[in-house]
């Protein structure tokens, strides 16, 4: 079962620290954990679909987009280093200190999910009380969440964050098993992990 919410974060196609000398290089080197059907594996026939626009994007400039698969907290530090070009699919709070385009490419439906059995709703963070909430490190769910978040830090009853390349399989786990009672996640990526674990997907609730 899943409960949504229209959040704006991580919508935007590319984001680039200030620094960054992209536009005069031959090879824009881009990264990001992954958050397919956004971005998939490197290398495979189908590498997500801002990979893929990214691409045709630079390639009228004849700038080659390579992308790299990392997680999360380590693509926004590498971007800051200058190791990385950009990070994708970011959104502005995951990294205010980069450069965004004017226009998202799209905006991110962050949704609640629950075993079926489940009879919890959210009608605030208030409704969170008694919920152990999986996220997954350094991940922006817009400012209402990210507070409640920060405040709950720590609390292994209120919040699990999960880390590392695989925290989505982690989450899901974890709900799976008890050990969360509420996953929250962008409904494209969740749903595109269920369907490649061979999972139907949930009936949609919109909160």
């Amino acid at each position: 079962m899943s409960i949504c919410r229209q959040l704006v974060a991580r919508g935007v196609l590319l984001a680039l620290l200030g620094s960054v000398g992209w536009a005069r290089a031959e090879t824009l080197v881009i990264a990001g954990d992954i958050w397919c059907p956004v971005n998939c594996q490197p290398g495979s026939e189908r590498p997500g679909i801002f990979v893929e626009l990214a691409r045709e994007i630079f390639a009228e400039s004849g700038i080659e987009v390579q992308y790299q698969a990392l997680n999360w907290a380590r693509t926004l530090q590498q971007v800051r280093r200058g190791q990385l070009n950009a990070a994708i699919g970011a959104g502005v709070e995951d990294a205010p200190d980069f450069l965004f385009g004017a226009t998202p490419v799209a905006s991110s439906r962050n949704c609640f999910f629950t075993l079926p059995d489940s009879t919890w709703r959210f009608t605030g963070t208030a409704s969170l009380a008694g919920q152990r909430l999986g996220v997954i490190n350094d991940y922006s769910y817009g400012d209402e969440l990210n507070t409640y978040i920060a405040l709950h830090h720590g609390d292994s009853e209120r919040i699990q964050i999960a880390a590392g390349d695989t925290a989505l399989t982690l989450n899901i786990g974890k709900l799976m098993h008890g050990r969360v009672d509420v996953v929250l996640e962008n409904a494209w990526v969740m749903q595109a992990m269920l369907a490649s674990q061979g999972q139907s997907g949930p009936g949609w609730r919109l909160a």
